[in-house]
């Protein structure tokens, strides 16, 4: 969704694209267009929120949703009424209206606001739709029959995906054609509000649908050929996965967002179906890429390597009950310890959210006359292998001999899950030990 060259093709700075939607020409099955919001905008988004409430000035409406003024494009009105609503909830904010920083305090409103960059992109990808001439509706996250339902947290919700399933299938038997659906978010029909699905939304929504649409196939496209064994220049595509090492892979963010992202997935197969997932370029999206499988490779070789900046937290105490609040939560974790002492890793980018539900959980303890203590997080980077740990001898000594020999000190073995090893290290360290881990299993 960065240009509309991207989605319709023509020439970006100078090069050819080929655009996703000529290359759906040879599909005849019904699509969902499940979009995440255009380059940084939902970064832009947030810093703005933040200044609001810090009562600084935001930026203008022009320069969040700068990208979107690339399309050039001549809306309806029904398009042009979202985002006239849009914009003018951040032109209040701007103008500090003392109604809308009122609002801006309400977690269900800010949740609103944060899904903009995903509205805002679902807008110009169904009028491009229309301009290519495709049978497109928008279903828009203030519809009343929104059909990804969520649960839990207001800016990290979960899905509900039993009720996800049933409106969903309301939604294909009362329309037509394509349906274009902002990723990111879904309605609480508790609360008759929207709550996005945290960091990494989108990818987590576009399983979701998968499920509640008995989907036979879903493309994930990037701007990347599918899952890379490295984030190193020059690493090959990672041509299979199965679910367990791709949830794996998430949890050492190797382009997944968190293992709770293929939920969506794991339920299909759950269920008998086995529809086919694809991770591929945008602009090759027939080309190479990964798919993800439910066939289970435990002898494979190590797969790939991949590492994070993560965030890590000691609890000490009355501890138990924390891994049911973080599941609880939505939260992504590692947690190693015993029954009174742990330390807790959780991915930077969540780990605002995880501060707050970690607050609680230690004032409830605490309301009972429970000694519980959370240390303030610690910076590391998680770094691991993919792969290889299952009937195959020496992986994890390679691993920790190979760092070792790079002079790049171990803090904690934290494994991702059963098919991989993981450590923490230095953050400055964490490039270092990505191609130290490459190097040794790779080239």
């Amino acid at each position: 969704m960065a240009t509309p060259e991207r989605l319709v093709g023509g020439y970006v700075n100078g090069e050819h694209v080929t655009g996703i939607f000529p290359q759906l020409n040879e599909i005849r099955d019904r699509i969902i267009f499940i979009t995440s919001a255009q380059g940084n905008t939902t970064d832009k988004i947030e810093g703005a929120i933040k200044k609001a409430l810090l009562g600084e000035r935001i930026p203008d409406v022009a320069e969040i949703f700068e990208r979107s003024a690339d399309f050039g494009l001549q809306y309806g009105l029904a398009s042009q009424g979202i985002r006239h609503s849009i914009f003018a909830d951040f032109e209040r904010l701007q103008a500090k209206d003392s109604n809308a920083m009122k609002l801006a305090s309400d977690p269900y409103y800010r949740a609103l606001l944060h899904m903009a960059g995903e509205r805002i992109a679902a807008i110009d990808c169904y009028e491009m739709l229309r301009q290519f001439g495709s049978n497109a509706i928008l279903v828009d996250v203030l519809d009343d029959k929104f059909p990804l339902s969520v649960t839990g947290d207001p800016m990290n919700a979960s899905i509900d995906f039993a009720r996800s399933k049933r409106r969903t299938a309301e939604t294909l038997r009362n329309t037509k054609g394509n349906i274009v659906i902002p990723g990111y978010g879904g309605m609480n029909m508790t609360k008759k509000r929207m709550s996005p699905l945290g960091r990494g939304g989108s990818d987590t929504a576009a399983f979701g649908y998968l499920y509640a649409a008995d989907g036979d196939f879903i493309y994930i496209l990037t701007d990347v050929p599918g899952i890379m064994a490295a984030p190193v220049t020059g690493a090959p595509t990672v041509n299979v996965l199965d679910i367990r090492h791709t949830k794996d892979a998430a949890a050492l963010g190797a382009k997944l967002p968190s293992r709770r992202s293929v939920r969506g997935l794991e339920l299909c197969y759950a269920e008998g179906r086995n529809p086919y997932v694809y991770i591929t370029h945008a602009q090759n999206m027939h080309g190479p890429g990964t798919q993800i499988t439910n066939e289970t490779t435990n002898g494979s070789p190590v797969k790939l390597v991949g590492g994070r900046d993560v965030s890590m937290y000691i609890l000490e105490g009355e501890i138990s009950g924390v891994e049911d609040t973080l599941r609880l939560n939505g939260v992504e974790y590692s947690l190693n310890g015993t029954l009174d002492s742990a330390y807790l890793v959780v991915p930077t980018e969540f780990g605002h959210h995880a501060e707050g539900v970690l607050s609680e959980f230690v004032n409830n303890k605490t309301a009972r006359g429970r000694q519980i203590s959370v240390g303030p997080p610690a910076s590391a980077s998680h770094i691991g292998i993919v792969g290889g740990m299952q009937h195959t001898v020496g992986v994890s000594s390679r691993a920790t001999s190979a760092l070792a020999a790079q002079n790049i000190n171990i803090g904690y073995n934290v494994d991702p899950g059963p098919m991989s090893a993981g450590y923490l290290i230095d953050p400055a360290d964490r490039v270092a030990g990505i191609h130290t881990l490459y190097r040794e299993f790779f080239r």
